[in-house]
């Protein structure tokens, strides 16, 4: 069951206590408004160590915390402590803010206009096993069992998805590779020239159909109206006569030289 953890006065930091207000507030936020207790310990943290920052500078009230104020902490923190440490409390400071904005204890967010540093994480921190290593773990797994045996198929194919091989007598499963785009060259915008198809080079050389004429295929018109010493005009009006059959065509024509 989750426990209710009530913030006393005294575990207030002391900027946050002057006006009644701010300290209601202040309690409700880290009471009820933060329900994670390990982010309420980190948050609480960073509170008190503004509070005092803000005392060293002589500021003892809320209203008088400015901007610049909470730069200056940002900038001290980061003398101490990692920027990870200190992105966090900086996003602590600004939602204790905004929450007493909402209250209406403060007219603005100090802390909204300030810009945390900058942290990306590009490799991770878990530990790799080395090849020896995953082969040692998975002969020390008990194979006289059941479960024993699953375990040990597991732990093989998770290995065998990884760069990790525990199997020297197996071959290592080839590596996927990415293949790049070419960069674009700058005169991108003029259009490439395309390899004719092979189909298309048939239909030069022969017709596509022996018995059948393709009004629609330019190489079948091209080819039949020179077998038969027409135009084009001529084979199409004597398809729309007669059909696209070779021989009845070719009967047409013969006909129509004849008369």
């Amino acid at each position: 069951m989750t426990q209710l953890t009530v913030v006393t006065q005294a575990s207030l930091p002391s900027i946050f206590i002057v006006r009644p207000e701010a300290r209601t507030r202040m309690r409700d936020f880290f009471s009820s408004h933060i329900r994670n207790p390990n982010t309420r310990r980190a948050y609480m943290e960073a509170v008190r160590q503004f509070s005092a920052f803000c005392v060293e500078l002589g500021i003892l009230d809320l209203a008088q915390v400015e901007p610049i104020h909470v730069a200056a902490f940002v900038e001290a923190q980061l003398k101490l402590h990692s920027k990870p440490t200190v992105k966090q409390r900086l996003a602590a400071l600004r939602m204790l803010f905004d929450w007493m904005v909402i209250g209406q204890v403060l007219p603005i967010n100090p802390a909204h206009a300030v810009r945390g540093p900058k942290h990306s994480q590009r490799r991770g921190k878990t530990p790799v096993l080395q090849a020896d290593e995953a082969r040692t773990l998975i002969d020390s797994i008990d194979v006289t069992s059941l479960s024993g045996l699953r375990d040990r198929a597991l732990k093989a194919v998770l290995c065998e998805f990884s760069d990790v091989h525990p199997h020297p007598t197996l071959p290592h499963p080839p590596k996927r590779t990415e293949t790049r785009k070419q960069p674009m060259s700058e005169h991108h915008d003029t259009p490439k020239a395309h390899e004719p198809h092979a189909l298309h080079e048939e239909h030069a050389k022969g017709p596509h159909d022996p018995k059948e004429i393709n009004p629609k295929m330019a190489s079948d018109i091209a080819f039949w109206s020179k077998e038969f010493g027409v135009t084009g005009d001529q084979l199409h009006e004597a398809i729309r006569s007669h059909g696209t059959h070779v021989e009845k065509i070719r009967a047409a024509l013969h006909t129509h030289k004849g008369a």
